[in-house]
């Protein structure tokens, strides 16, 4: 079954593709920029990946800016500017206290939007 695809709107306008899926404690997961497609919850793979931590909870992904099916041709992928697009989504999806998860080159991006207050 494939996500249906919403919108965040980022502090500077920009649109910020995410979904859902899974019910419970929302977690906000930015993926590794290499799996910035929205497209890839249909490998095998990454659909057991999501699928294994939406089986507890509610599973929010969304698609980096500039990539997938977020907004792209920007030219501000700042830090401040991820951190904004996290707290869109988390705002639209999560409605309250939110878990945080990033890997690969997404960890620092989680672990500096909590230092900055967005996690």
């Amino acid at each position: 079954m494939e996500p249906r695809i919403q919108y965040a709107k980022s502090a500077d306008g920009t649109r910020i593709a995410c979904w859902t899926m899974g019910a419970g404690k929302p977690m906000v997961y930015r993926p590794p920029m290499h799996w910035g497609e929205s497209a890839f919850w249909a490998v095998p793979e990454i659909a057991r990946w999501n699928e294994a931590l939406a089986s507890r909870r509610l599973l929010i992904r969304y698609d980096p800016r500039g990539t997938g099916h977020s907004q792209r041709g920007l030219e501000d992928y700042s830090l401040e500017a991820q951190v904004a697009d996290l707290e869109a989504v988390a705002d639209r999806l999560a409605r309250g206290a939110f878990d945080l998860f990033g890997m690969s080159r997404s960890g620092w991006r989680a672990a500096n939007a909590i230092a900055t207050g967005a996690g």
